[in-house]
């Protein structure tokens, strides 16, 4: 019988993978960790049975995610990534050549390692002698706040287990805290199909503890629903978009940036309610 590897996105569907082999299967502290390797998307990785990333569609989740945020402040030198296991997050940072310091901040030192071994075209990122890799609960490290930074980049997994904490209300309060006046902050924010009142709620916490929010959507193949969302926050105002995009990316670009914001009206509609 093939193997198979299935996950749930709603009462009676979600994806399927038949990968050609398992590459890696173990259980780390905090989550069971799986790497398949398929024949349409490549190298998969799952943590608890969820796709975290893939080979051939990662890029538009990662660029989606970071590059809005860096357009929007004027100067981004320090950047804090929550979550960020698998490097992803972090190459996007580290195109931007005025960026001096990131700070990566992953609870599971498996998940950087089974990276490392696995995920090269993203892991590699954390050699780049610019960047601290901490493994402690990013949440206790917001509270304590020792340090500021332009942008935080949120590359969290979905709200169940070590994540659930990023989906709290307290947890927005203290994250204004360890950014600078004028800093930017990029949220991923579920699927606006699946999971409608995670969305919701995750945007009125945001708006509580931010000047400005924006929300916007990118698609994400093997993401539940194929569109996922992201919110935009600023401390206080945001600064204009700079229109200063990395080369070599593969998704977001100058052009598209707009269009990210233009939400559907399901989803325009489901926000401005909250109002």
């Amino acid at each position: 019988m093939a193997l198979r590897v299935e996950e749930i996105h709603g009462k009676d569907s979600g994806i399927l993978f038949c990968p050609k082999r398992v590459l890696y299967h173990g259980t780390s502290h905090y989550q069971e960790i799986l790497v398949i390797e398929t024949e349409d998307y490549g190298r998969v990785l799952l943590l608890d049975g969820l796709v975290m990333t893939t080979e051939r569609d990662e890029f538009f989740y990662h660029e989606a995610l970071v590059h809005p945020a860096m357009q929007h402040h004027p100067s981004p030198r320090t950047v804090l990534i929550i979550g960020g296991g698998d490097g992803g997050a972090l190459r996007e940072v580290l195109r931007y050549r005025e960026v001096e310091r990131a700070v990566v901040v992953e609870i599971d030192p498996e998940v950087v390692r089974v990276a490392k071994e696995f995920f090269p075209q993203m892991a590699s990122s954390f050699e780049d002698p610019r960047v601290d890799l901490l493994f402690e609960d990013a949440a206790r490290y917001v509270e304590e706040g020792a340090e500021r930074f332009d942008v935080a980049i949120m590359d969290t997994s979905d709200p169940v287990g070590p994540a659930e904490v990023f989906y709290r209300e307290a947890f927005f309060s203290s994250l204004t805290g360890v950014l600078r006046p004028d800093g930017v902050v990029g949220i991923q924010a579920e699927s606006p199909i699946f999971h409608m009142e995670e969305v919701r709620s995750l945007y009125g916490f945001v708006r509580k503890g931010f000047g400005t929010t924006r929300a916007y959507v990118a698609p994400v193949p093997t993401y539940p629903g194929g569109l996922w969302m992201f919110l935009l926050a600023g401390v206080g105002g945001m600064a204009p978009f700079r229109n200063r995009v990395p080369e070599g990316l593969r998704f977001y670009n100058g052009e598209i940036h707009g269009a990210l914001f233009r939400l559907p009206s399901f989803l325009d509609k489901a926000l401005k309610a909250l109002d």
